[in-house]
């Protein structure tokens, strides 16, 4: 059931012994927002908690291990934050996925799988609404709360350059900067700065990347993660560096995870359906970026990728060579 902020805020007030789901392969929108929702609700006098994931990568832990539920917490109300379904909670929150209570989210494929669901497909990210859901509890945005509500905006929108940044997503980042935050440090460090290991991941997936006319594919294997030292930082959002190819429309990356499946990422220019690409294997997300989980050899794995990839470059009347 979808439901509007008057609703979300009168659940929220309602409850405690709250727990808050992130998503796996956790990014600065899911940390961020659950971060920053956590400390509102503990200002109301709520025990809250975000799921303890392991998987939670050195970038984000700063702003989320300070919450981390310990071992015996039971929760009496369950949210998630940016999932957009059941199978997307983190592996350390999958007993409670499908007892969830209220979801904040803003994917337009979001599956609807909690009791109550707050969502807008137009935020260009869920720290957008939780945003929101913060000011209509009446409490005031503070450098605190701030910080890490603009670590979820800045990560999700490419630092304010994707084509889902509306008015609203940089009158709600100004917010954030007029509380003293230091944005500059969190752009560099989440922007501009690059290990090595980043660095030698991304000339392997350039120097086998496949060119097919307007769309480009690539992948990485856990022998290249292990002989690059590329950590879980160094492998977020790879995807987006394929598109900084001149003229390209639709860039796929492909990575084989230990799990022995494949991850595909796919990120696209408005007009082009990453989404729909992705659909195809039972993933979503968002028209211009969105994901999957295959599985089976690799060989066979990219051809249904790039045969997925032809329809929706063929359809759009685009070219593939």
């Amino acid at each position: 059931m979808k439901i509007a902020i008057p609703e979300a805020i009168a659940m929220l007030a309602a409850c405690d012994e709250i727990l808050l789901l992130t998503h796996r392969s956790p990014d600065g929108d899911t940390v961020g927002a659950a971060s920053a929702l956590c400390m509102a609700l503990r200002q109301l006098g709520k025990t809250a908690y975000l799921v303890a994931d392991p998987d939670m990568t050195p970038k984000l832990r700063p702003f989320s291990e300070q919450f981390f539920a310990p071992e015996q917490f039971e929760p009496r109300f369950v949210c998630a934050i940016d999932c957009a379904s059941s199978e997307q909670v983190c592996a350390a929150g999958r007993k409670y996925a499908e007892r969830v209570d209220l979801c904040i989210d803003h994917h337009p494929s979001n599956t609807l799988f909690s009791s109550a669901t707050l969502l807008d497909a137009d935020a260009a990210a869920s720290a957008e609404l939780v945003h929101e859901v913060i000011c209509a509890l009446g409490i005031p945005l503070t450098r605190e709360l701030a910080l890490p509500l603009y670590l979820g905006l800045a990560t999700d929108s490419g630092c304010f350059r994707y084509a889902d940044v509306t008015p609203r997503t940089l009158r709600y980042a100004a917010e954030m900067l007029a509380t003293g935050i230091d944005f500059y440090s969190l752009n560099r460090k989440f922007f501009e700065e690059k290990s090595r290991g980043r660095l030698a991941l991304e000339q392997r997936i350039f120097d086998h990347a496949e060119y097919h006319g307007d769309a480009v594919f690539g992948c990485y294997t856990l022998a290249d993660i292990a002989e690059t030292g590329a950590d879980e930082d160094d492998r977020n959002n790879l995807a987006s560096v394929l598109m900084q190819v001149e003229d390209i429309k639709l860039a796929l990356l492909l990575r084989e995870s230990a799990s022995g499946e494949w991850k595909l990422s796919a990120r696209s220019v408005p007009g082009v359906d990453a989404c729909s690409v992705c659909a195809n294997f039972g993933g979503g997300g968002h028209i211009t970026a969105a994901g999957a989980t295959l599985n089976g050899n690799f060989d066979d794995t990219r051809e249904k990728i790039l045969a997925a990839a032809k329809r929706e470059i063929d359809l759009r009347g685009l070219k593939w060579a």
